[in-house]
């Protein structure tokens, strides 16, 4: 990744470990349209994708508290990643 995206990344880990609501809005702000589009093909209801985003950034949350924990592609990528397992398990 280009050193930009990478800060980029960086950013939005470092603002998840420290629950910096500015961080967390601009996550959702970025992300929730844009997941909500993709897995509406898949019969997902919006109250679903609004459940399953905050389960998913919850869960990533606790992983980013890990102190091995390095994020290995894209951010919205992993998100989307988390997203999928959780409604796949619902």
């Amino acid at each position: 990744m280009k050193r930009a995206a990478l800060d980029q990344e960086e950013l939005l880990i470092k603002g998840l470990r420290e629950r910096n609501s500015v961080i967390i809005k601009k996550i959702y702000g970025d992300s929730f349209d844009r997941l909500f589009r993709s897995f509406s093909k898949y019969n997902v209801s919006e109250e679903e994708m609004k459940d399953a985003f905050q389960d998913a950034l919850l869960i990533i949350y606790r992983q980013v508290q890990k102190d091995d924990f390095t994020l290995t592609s894209k951010f919205h990528t992993y998100l989307y990643g988390v997203c999928h397992n959780v409604i796949r398990n619902k």
